[in-house]
């Protein structure tokens, strides 16, 4: 869902773009609400802790990540991400790696041999 705030936005669509390479999900679908009615099956919340845009993007970035199944909220996690630009990767580009495999873990399609 989409982060509260004026940065929400951008940090939603990023997200989803970074998060899709990590092939824990079939699709990455942007929605505003919680509520929102919708077939996904899992439901990611990320909320801003802490902010520091630089001149490409963010200089520093604290996440709060939520994420749960939409008919279980107790399998799932809820765990903060931080991230620090370095050389031409923002913070978001840093913390992206983490979450990603978190998710694959935690949800991700299981191989069937």
């Amino acid at each position: 869902m989409r982060p509260p705030g004026t940065e929400g936005a951008v940090l939603q669509r990023r997200l989803i773009l970074g998060l899709d390479s990590s092939d824990a999900f079939a699709g990455l679908y942007p929605l505003t609400s919680p509520h929102e009615n919708t077939e996904v099956e899992v439901l990611i919340e990320p909320a801003v802790i802490e902010a520091e845009s630089g001149s490409c993007g963010f200089d520093h970035l604290l996440l709060q990540v939520r994420v749960y199944r939409k008919h279980d909220h107790s399998d799932g996690f809820d765990k903060r991400y931080r991230g620090k630009a370095s050389g031409n990767r923002d913070a978001l580009d840093e913390l992206l790696k983490p979450l990603g495999r978190d998710l694959k873990r935690g949800f991700g399609a299981k191989s069937v041999y």
